[in-house]
C-alpha cells in the first residue's frame, strides 16, 4: 500500500498560482481523551475546500487535504 501525503499535493497544487495561505483547524473533538475523534478542516486563503475525521489530528488533517484535493482537481 503506497501512502500519499496530500497535504504536500495539496500544498503544491495551490501554490501554482503564486502565494497561499493554507492552515488546518480543529472543527471538533469528540469522545474520550484516550479514544477521541478529530474532525479537522482545511482553509486556503479565508475558504473551507475539505474536511475530514479520524482518531489523530495529523490523520485528520490528511483525509482533509484528501478531500479538498478531489475537490480541485
Amino acid at each position: 500500500d503506497e501512502v500519499i501525503d496530500y497535504k504536500t499535493k495539496l500544498q503544491e497544487k495551490l501554490q501554482e498560482k503564486g502565494p497561499c495561505n493554507i492552515l488546518y483547524e480543529l472543527v471538533s473533538a469528540d469522545g474520550p481523551v484516550h479514544h477521541c475523534l478529530f474532525e479537522m478542516q482545511v482553509v486556503a486563503n479565508g475558504k473551507i475546500l475539505g474536511k475530514g475525521s479520524a482518531y489523530s489530528k495529523k490523520e485528520a488533517q490528511q483525509k482533509a487535504a484528501c478531500d479538498a484535493f478531489s475537490k480541485i482537481g
